[in-house]
């Protein structure tokens, strides 16, 4: 019978290509761990000597401004990697990563984990395009910063939840992001306000509705094609540009 660890990274698209024996080796070299919500996973300048794959429950990966305030860099859900860079280089943690809410974790040590990409050519690649989305996804998001105004910048991070989290259930596409309104604005640039205030538009057209920290897509494609910048980027997305 597979242990639920091998079940999990069987999901994890950076194994795919591991032979189930190796798969089976890597495996046995995870512990898992549960947090409770708002748990430091790890902090900024700790020391990176391990990688983390999502069990279930979500993870954001934050920074604070000059100002103080918190910067949500990223979110990672069930069958997501984080950590692994700090994992290659060595170098001390980047970001704080800090549970959302219950989470399970899983963990794979540093001496463990480089063995396995000096004797695997196809688990190098895998990481190798895994860092790749990052800095993708990381050149996406600053463009965005940059150069979006405040609602487009919404809708991108809600078509990119959309892909990465989304349940559909009949008609309607169910996106558990697990953030309160006060933090997808500090993903983004927005404010608090702002970020309602959209939604709320947004609501009225009949495009979604909001469900504490979930989204209900009702019409997907509406959404999709609200605004032209909003299409173009779904569909660099798809195409993994």
């Amino acid at each position: 019978m597979k242990t639920e660890i091998m079940r999990v990274l069987e999901r994890v698209s950076i194994f795919e290509e591991l032979d189930p024996r190796t798969l089976e080796q890597l495996g046995s070299m995870f512990r898992g761990r549960s947090y409770d919500p708002g748990e430091l996973v790890f902090r900024r300048g700790d020391e990176g000597n391990s990688m983390m794959v999502v069990v279930s429950g979500q993870v954001k990966m934050t920074s604070l401004s000059s100002d103080g305030r918190e910067l949500i860099i990223n979110m990672m859900g069930p069958g997501e990697v984080f950590g692994e860079l700090a994992l290659l280089d060595g170098h001390p943690r980047s970001t704080d990563a800090v549970t959302v809410e219950k989470s399970k974790i899983l963990s794979l040590e540093r001496r463990d984990f480089v063995p396995y990409l000096e004797s695997n050519r196809q688990f190098t690649q895998s990481v190798i395009q895994l860092l790749c989305s990052r800095v993708r996804r990381t050149t996406m998001m600053t463009e965005g910063a940059l150069f979006e105004d405040l609602a487009i910048r919404l809708l991108n991070q809600v078509l990119a939840w959309t892909t990465a989290y989304g349940e559909r259930q009949g008609s309607k596409i169910i996106v558990r992001h697990g953030l309160t309104q006060r933090e997808i604005g500090e993903s983004i640039g927005m404010t608090r306000e702002s970020v309602n205030k959209q939604l709320s538009h947004w609501r009225r057209l009949g495009l979604l509705e909001v469900r504490g920290r979930s989204l209900v897509i009702l019409d997907l494609e509406g959404l999709r094609t609200s605004t032209e910048q909003g299409e173009r980027y779904h569909r660099r997305l798809e195409r993994g540009d």
